[in-house]
């Protein structure tokens, strides 16, 4: 179960909390992303969202962000109950 210690730090200590503060930095990515930003590396946030979820190469970035921002519903509303 993840914590918030005095100084503010977070503390994820799950598989759950792991994988959920990951796909939320590739939300920040992707968005970056749309917005012209690029990444250096072998592999953009988009692409690897795009495997994450078995999208074709050629899918917009715009539709990457939505489905991504989707999941990430989802799961806050899972978490929550």
């Amino acid at each position: 179960m993840s914590e918030i210690l005095k100084d503010g730090t977070v503390v994820l200590d799950t598989p759950e909390d792991i994988g959920f503060a990951r796909l939320l930095a590739l939300k920040g990515a992707v968005r970056l992303e749309v917005m012209g930003s690029r990444r250096r590396g072998p592999k953009t946030a988009c692409s690897a969202v795009r495997e994450m979820f078995g999208m074709p190469k050629n899918c917009p970035k715009e539709e990457v962000l939505a489905r991504l921002t989707e999941e990430i519903d989802k799961l806050q509303a899972k978490r929550k109950s």
